[in-house]
């Protein structure tokens, strides 16, 4: 019983709200301290910012932005930012590491989240004249592809295939009329934000579908 407890869900939230909870102190009130609070970030590289990897200074440099990528999931901007990761997480985490395993729940944690901080760098170099100095921070990305998850490892369990279908085209519709819509905006970086959701669904669910076929029975029963 032990084992099937889900203890990397609990422990990505310890992380996330830990990090919050040492933002919030250093920076109390953190509301009104963004400046300083994103000053921090960047002058430690925490992050994601796609000139720093582009570059290419140096290996050290080169590690230290591209670990950016890998930080910035834990690295939220105020408590309701924060909030919007630890809700999903917490109600979607557990389903799917019982469906997949604790290491199917930190693949789509940390490679849906970092393919979609990706995508949003795309964006922002895209749209900025290869501007890529604006750097992203927070797990929506990755609740994405945990989402996706959590939407294959139901139809398996229903076995209604078109149900993840319906599902998934809804959500990506709404993010790219979102985008289309923001690029319209002088407000770039907020469609980067949803190209960052896009790119996070999309890769949860190309790995939720390459997981699965292994884990058809354990789907049945584990949710």
């Amino acid at each position: 019983e032990m084992k099937n407890q889900p203890w990397a869900t609990a422990a990505l939230l310890l992380i996330i709200i830990a990090v919050a909870f040492g933002f919030g102190v250093q920076f109390n009130p953190w509301e009104e301290n963004q400046a300083q609070f994103s000053v921090f970030i960047n002058q430690h590289s925490l992050s994601a910012v796609p000139n720093r990897v582009l570059a290419f200074y140096s290996p050290t440099y080169f590690l230290q932005a591209a670990g950016g990528y890998v930080t910035a999931l834990f690295i939220h901007h105020g408590w309701l930012h924060v909030m919007e990761a630890v809700y999903p997480l917490a109600f979607l985490g557990a389903s799917v590491e019982r469906a997949y395993g604790w290491k199917g729940l930190l693949i789509a944690f940390f490679v849906g989240g970092i393919g979609g901080e990706i995508g949003s760098s795309a964006m922002l170099i895209a749209h900025t004249d290869g501007n890529g100095n604006m750097g992203t921070i927070g797990a929506s990305p990755a609740m994405y592809a945990i989402v996706a998850f959590f939407i294959v490892a139901y139809a398996q369990r229903w076995k209604a295939y078109w149900l993840h279908l319906l599902l998934a085209v809804g959500i990506l519709g709404i993010e790219a009329y979102t985008i289309l819509d923001l690029l319209s905006d002088p407000n770039v970086k907020n469609a980067s934000n949803h190209a960052s959701h896009v790119s996070g669904f999309l890769i949860g669910l190309v790995l939720a579908f390459w997981l699965c076929p292994t884990r058809t029975k354990k789907l049945s029963v584990a949710i």
